[in-house]
């Protein structure tokens, strides 16, 4: 079974599927190879700064503007661990632009851990959170001369929007591949 293609982006309950590549509290980052199915290693983080947060992608997406499935954050209580499939709540998204081009990450909580049940939107973070994840896209490819850009919050309603149109590009991509309109 490849993940990516089969596990739906949306669960039964309304809440979002999300993949985990990279755990809370380290500087390994790994990425999905959908080839092969696995999540393999990307690299080390040059910078001395660990994620401070989950994070992954949204099957049965595809963001044409970095051409990759949509990224996720997702800011839970614990560290999750790679290859780990998280339902979750979508509290907004976060505009980014990496190396001249458009990279928006989308926030989410898992829908079960209770001590994110009071998180429904981006704004319900302490501002202390929402400084360290800006500091840490701003800075974490300082090392390796690449410069990454923090430029807008936006709410769940406009990350539920982006979601969908990568849902749809997604659609289209898939059935362009196969030869289907």
């Amino acid at each position: 079974m490849n993940i990516y293609n089969n596990l739906a982006l949306f669960d039964d309950d309304g809440n979002v599927n999300t993949i985990i590549e990279v755990q809370k509290g380290t500087k390994t980052k790994y990425e999905y190879n959908k080839e092969l199915d696995l999540i393999v290693l990307d690299r080390i983080l040059h910078t001395p700064i660990p994620f401070p947060y989950s994070y992954g992608f949204f099957p049965q997406t595809w963001n044409d503007d970095d051409h990759d499935p949509l990224d996720s954050i997702v800011i839970a209580s614990e560290p999750i661990m790679p290859g780990a499939a998280v339902a979750c709540r979508v509290i907004g998204y976060m505009e980014v632009v990496d190396r001249g081009e458009k990279d928006d990450k989308v926030l989410c909580v898992p829908a079960s851990d209770p001590a994110m049940k009071h998180i429904k939107t981006y704004e319900d973070l302490s501002e202390k959170d929402r400084a360290d994840f800006v500091y840490f896209l701003s800075h974490y490819k300082d090392l390796e001369n690449k410069k990454v850009e923090f430029k807008a919050w936006h709410n769940a309603d406009e990350a539920m929007a982006l979601l969908k149109s990568c849902q749809q590009a997604y659609v289209e991509k898939t059935a362009a591949k196969s030869g289907k309109k």
